[in-house]
């Protein structure tokens, strides 16, 4: 009789029970939602830095080799049977082809597994509006810095230095996310992240996110850097 009674006293959730516990999840997801998203944004930023800084090292490991001169803008390979001047950052990229492959063996260049940066999403999204787009994710040289070829150029904003020279080398722009894969103005640099935030690697080696008004051309050309004569 008792089991009888106790099976008869039981009952379910009602209609509304239900509702309202779904109501409560609905409400803690959504609360949860822009928490999980800055945590994935900022694994994507810890993740482009730390490439960033490879790709400091790789560049380090050139200048040893090659007298204190960093990585120039181009570098010229054997390209389809000719010797010709091809964009660097295509060489340190694997996928790019055997001729870059080749090229960056030669040098004795690492080479970076693609994408580089993790905001890419595949396909072409190279774009000149430097709040989208992704330039294949790639990173992006100072070509100011970097000439082709360390050919002298009577524009100031150019200049060819040994890396231990730089002045001011905590405040110029080394690498960073960009239009373009050389960059010589602050309108090609791309904020991807969040489409506030460019990865930025200085020349002193330290890499931090920056906003569309932190990066100026003291950040990038030689001449309002310090680094040339008016």
């Amino acid at each position: 009789m008792n089991a009888t009674l106790s099976q008869s006293g039981r009952r379910g959730f009602t209609l509304i029970e239900l509702l309202v516990v779904i109501a409560i999840i609905a409400i803690l997801a959504a609360m949860l939602m822009p928490a999980l998203s800055q945590a994935r944004d900022k694994v994507k930023e810890t993740t482009c830095i730390n490439n960033y800084k490879q790709l400091n090292m790789m560049d380090q490991e050139y200048a040893q080799a090659y007298d204190d001169y960093g990585l120039p803008s181009q570098v010229a390979i054997m390209y389809t049977g000719k010797f010709q001047p091809k964009g660097t950052i295509y060489v340190l990229k694997k996928g790019s082809g055997s001729d870059f492959a080749k090229g960056a063996e030669t040098l004795r260049l690492r080479q970076y597994t693609p994408p580089f940066c993790p905001t890419y999403k595949g396909g072409n999204q190279n774009t000149t509006d430097q709040f989208v787009g992704n330039y294949y994710g790639d990173p992006a040289i100072n070509a100011c810095f970097h000439k082709d070829h360390y050919a002298p150029s009577t524009m100031k904003k150019y200049v060819i230095k040994k890396l231990p020279t730089i002045r001011n080398a905590s405040k110029v722009i080394h690498f960073a996310d960009a239009t373009t894969t050389g960059f010589n103005d602050p309108v090609h640099i791309q904020y991807r992240h969040g489409g506030t935030r460019s990865t930025c690697l200085f020349y002193d080696g330290h890499a931090e996110m920056r906003v569309p008004d932190s990066i100026t051309t003291a950040n990038i050309t030689a001449t309002a850097s310090g680094n040339n004569s008016i």
